[in-house]
């Protein structure tokens, strides 16, 4: 097919004719002009062009040759440089591709890899954030340095990348973490990996002994969703609180691998019940924190419960101990028998209840309490810290009477303050009693004897207490029989009689112990003659006749039993 210019020319070549004044003319049949064809009626070259002007022929302007017109000739010609152009190309573009495919050789022992990375999870060099226990992917793609795209080379890739030591990715925060490695073809190697705790983490992709370009690249693993089973409660004022002051304590939203949320949202019901019941409030600190708070003025026991969409958080009940507050001296108590009565020279003793304003009992000690007491005789006071808000106080008192008892607290006294506590005898001691009379000593046979013992406690305080009388016993020649009577006070009168004279021992005891000094010698006499009245009268210088009580009457046993005779009488028998 002929090209369209050299077809126009050839039917319609140009010629330049001077005769008639620089018009083109036509030759053979074919209109002579440059452009498109031309009525007679246009405009002449003169007027238009730059040959009108001149009658002759430029020098340059030279005839064309026969072979312009010659169509057949021009196609062949066309043909065979065409032919030559392209066979020359040709051979240019397999030197070039042969000369690429050398130098592609060449540099592949060489020159190192363009590393890029290709994922959703990566931004501005620094992967996306995550969930903990969400599977992560992100690809890396390489091509050669002198490689125009990505993945040219092919298997090529994969063989220098195996040669190098092939990649590695680790994760290094709160937990280390190595990634897997998966090649998918066409240099991209894809990296999988499944972080399960929370936090910042850096991820390190490196290529035999270095790390690719950008590495180790920025990752944030955020917590999963609220895991109710997972979530926990912690601070003091779940475990102990002190009455009428506010407790807190915190609740900790986590995932189901125990990281703790960034965020709130979450519903928390808190409940207290013990000796009152009770919701606590829960306050969002939108950090995945939640604060509860909780004021109560009942000591006690109590059970917390914590729940979210109606399920318990891990521990939940938990138990709670509320204690009293700061002690208060007015609200302290005392109890015990020591406040009233006590015994000389035993040990008395009563409790300090220690309580806070609202009279609720301390369970813990360290307070300092003053006890002092007042009466006939100085105490010997103790106070005992028992670590559980109580505290012992004894105290020994010699002297019997009434005394005054006195406990404060930081100088203001407790509740019923002061007291009035009475000293009573203690105990009979067997070695303290006493025994009076000249029938411990001395006495005359057919004649009765008597003698008392007074029952006196460890002090020597005479006591009303003795009731059991004192076992006495007289050994001698004849033991003679002791009858005894009660007397008052703590008093036991003894009498017997003897009918031989000699040498006596008198033995007193209490529960099997000795009365001091243990036994008493007895000497026992001979009855002096009995003599008239008269002649007693003269003796005794007075003429007056002894009264003697009639036989069987009162009067006549109190004479005989307890000695109780006449002036007269007791100095004719010598006593």
């Amino acid at each position: 097919m002929l090209l369209p210019s050299i077809h126009k020319s050839a039917q319609r070549p140009e010629t330049y004719d001077p005769a008639r004044g620089g018009k083109a003319r036509k030759r053979d049949g074919m209109t002579a002009s440059r452009g498109p064809s031309r009525t007679a009626q246009s405009v002449p070259m003169g007027r238009r062009g730059t040959w009108a002007s001149s009658p002759q022929r430029p020098e340059w302007v030279q005839r064309p040759s026969d072979e312009m017109y010659d169509v057949v000739k021009l196609e062949d010609r066309f043909r065979k440089l065409h032919s030559q152009e392209a066979s020359a190309l040709e051979a240019r573009m397999q030197t070039y591709s042969r000369e690429h495919k050398e130098l592609l050789v060449r540099q592949t022992q060489t020159t190192p890899l363009v590393v890029c990375v290709l994922d959703r999870f990566a931004s501005g060099g620094g992967l996306l954030k995550t969930h903990a226990g969400q599977d992560v992917s992100f690809a890396i793609q390489v091509k050669y340095s002198f490689a125009g795209h990505l993945g040219e080379g092919g298997e090529d890739l994969r063989s220098w990348v195996d040669t190098n030591g092939g990649f590695a990715c680790q994760l290094s925060g709160p937990s280390q973490i190595n990634a897997d490695v998966v090649y998918q073809g066409a240099g991209t190697f894809v990296f999988f990996y499944r972080p399960l705790i929370a936090g910042k983490y850096l991820v390190s992709v490196r290529l035999g002994n270095g790390d690719v370009p950008g590495s180790p690249f920025g990752s944030v693993v955020e917590a999963g969703k609220t895991h109710t089973a997972a979530c926990t409660a912690s601070g003091l004022g779940l475990l102990c609180a002190e009455a009428g002051v506010e407790a807190a304590f915190s609740i900790t939203s986590r995932d189901q691998f125990g990281n703790q949320r960034s965020s709130g949202g979450d519903q928390y019901d808190v409940g207290l019940t013990g000796p009152v019941c009770f919701n606590a409030q829960v306050q969002d600190q939108d950090d995945g924190r939640y604060l509860v708070r909780y004021n109560t003025i009942m000591c006690g026991d109590y059970y917390v419960s914590i729940r979210r969409d109606g399920e318990p958080i891990t521990g939940s009940p938990f138990v709670l101990s509320v204690v009293a507050g700061k002690t208060h001296g007015p609200s302290c108590t005392a109890v015990g028998d020591g406040l009233t009565t006590a015994f000389a020279g035993h040990e008395a003793e009563f409790v300090i209840e220690a309580r806070d304003i609202i009279s609720n009992q301390r369970v813990v000690g360290d307070d300092p309490f003053e006890v002092q007491m007042d009466g006939p005789a100085t105490p010997q006071i103790s106070v005992f810290d028992r670590d559980d808000g109580t505290y012992l106080v004894t105290y020994v008192v010699e002297a019997t009477g009434s005394y005054t008892i006195r406990v404060s607290l930081h100088g203001l006294p407790i509740s019923g303050s002061p007291f009035i506590p009475t000293v009573m005898p203690g105990r009979v001691v067997a070695v303290r009693c006493t025994g009076l009379g000249r029938g411990l000593t001395r006495a005359y046979a057919g004649e009765d004897a008597q003698f008392s013992i007074e029952s006196r406690d460890v002090n020597r305080n005479k006591t009303t207490s003795g009731t059991k009388p004192f076992t006495v016993t007289i050994r001698g020649i004849i033991s003679p029989q002791v009858h005894c009577i009660t007397g008052d006070e703590g008093e036991f009168h003894y009498s017997y009689r003897t009918a031989r004279a000699g040498v006596y021992f008198v033995g007193v005891l209490l529960d099997g112990v000795h009365r001091a000094p243990g036994t008493y010698p007895l000497r026992c006499r001979w009855c002096l003659p009995q003599l008239t009245a008269p002649a007693r009268a003269r003796r005794r210088g007075h003429r007056r006749q002894p009264v003697q009580a009639d036989r069987g009457s009162w009067t006549h046993a109190r004479q005989r039993l307890f000695g109780i005779w006449p002036r007269h009488h007791r100095r004719i028998h010598g006593d």
